[in-house]
């Protein structure tokens, strides 16, 4: 991965806001995880959303493969050098084989911030340090997988409810 010189801490007019309060009322934490989160789609009710149940097509293990694969279904696209990029905003995939993902989002300011189930986002890594680089923070067992970008306004992931036919994935994509 080579990452650009402005790469980190640069102003995303395309990403969303950081606004813990939005995400943080009772009755709309339940139903918004990580994924909702990073992905930018607030609901009032629903299960929580998983990598490719909008295209249809889910991810059968919690293996780094197929979470991006599922997650390219659903409209994301792998970003195999990141860098800030007009129209859409960067987020980052952790995964702890077998058992969690976990999804860290970049802001409008520039900042990185998650939400970890049922609590409220926040701008620090698991030991409670500032994300300057998802890739350089502390997130215990969870192993950083990789960058990709999201459309600018973030995705729609509700269940089976797609407009479009999801985004093929190339194949033999390997990353």
């Amino acid at each position: 991965m080579i990452l650009s010189k402005e790469f980190n801490r640069v102003a995303c007019p395309d990403a969303p806001l950081f606004n813990p309060d939005k995400w943080s009322r009772a009755v709309y934490f339940w139903c918004n995880n990580c994924f909702a989160y990073a992905m930018n789609d607030w609901r009032v009710s629903r299960e929580n959303p998983q990598p490719g149940v909008a295209s249809g097509q889910q991810y059968t293990y919690v293996r780094k493969q197929q979470i991006v694969e599922a997650s390219v279904r659903d409209g994301l696209i792998w970003a195999e050098n990141p860098a800030p990029k007009a129209g859409s905003y960067l987020v980052a995939l952790l995964v702890w084989n077998d058992r969690d993902y976990h999804w860290i989002r970049q802001d409008r300011d520039g900042g990185w911030s998650h939400k970890s189930g049922p609590f409220s986002p926040k701008r620090e890594d698991f030991f409670g340090a500032e994300i300057v680089l998802p890739h350089l923070s502390q997130w215990g067992q969870y192993e950083f997988s990789g960058y990709l970008y999201v459309p600018k306004g973030g995705l729609k992931v509700e269940e089976k409810k797609m407009i479009r036919a999801p985004a093929p994935v190339q194949k033999g994509f390997k990353i």
